[in-house]
């Protein structure tokens, strides 16, 4: 059900938590939504796809909460995206327009599920799908409002030796003493103290 090759597949998109996806016939992946993506299906190589009219494929990533939860991982707190692109998302068009819901909207519930599959004259069959939406709740408004600020934290930058944070300067500026202890770049980090 997890699958994080997409992430370097469809390059362009921010790191985020791990794929929710259907593979077999029947498989259903859904959730709370909290955050939205409007992206691009891009190739192995990550160049854009163009439709037949030659405008980008468009690709639809909505992150959202489950109870899904990795045993091995104490900090999942069941985000999940779910990738739209193909037949998902013309199925999830399909479905907001004759239920005249407009464009799903944080803490609606929004799922596709996996429902055949045919020759596509390709090595992967074409995948069929069925898809829902449902409006938000005030419940479900607000817990996705409160995922979406854990997820949306800026994260501080990592030491690329030491994995720590990187220390920001002083508030004076750097003293030579203190480009000496921080060890980087052969001692100085900041203004060359000469």
């Amino acid at each position: 059900m997890f699958d994080d090759g997409l992430d370097d597949l469809f390059g362009g998109g921010s790191k985020g938590p791990a794929s929710l996806t259907v593979k077999e016939i029947g498989d259903v992946a859904g959730g709370i939504l909290f955050k939205q993506e409007r992206l691009e299906e891009r190739d192995d190589d990550g160049k854009v796809k163009f439709d037949e009219r030659g405008r980008p494929k468009p690709l639809y990533v909505a992150w959202v909460i489950t109870d899904l939860r990795d045993p091995m991982n104490p900090e999942d707190d069941g985000a999940r995206r779910i990738w739209w692109k193909g037949n998902s998302l013309y199925e999830l068009r399909q479905f907001l327009q004759m239920n005249a819901l407009g464009s799903p909207k944080i803490g609606g519930y929004i799922a596709q599920k996996l429902v055949g599959k045919r020759p596509s004259g390709k090595p992967q069959p074409l995948k069929l799908h069925a898809a829902t939406y449902s409006v938000p709740t005030p419940e479900n408004e607000a817990r996705a409002y409160e995922y979406a600020a854990r997820w949306n934290k800026p994260q501080a930058p990592k030491d690329e030796f030491f994995g720590g944070p990187v220390s920001s300067p002083p508030v004076g500026g750097y003293t030579t003493l203190d480009s000496m202890r921080s060890g980087n770049a052969g001692g100085f980090s900041g203004p060359a103290p000469f």
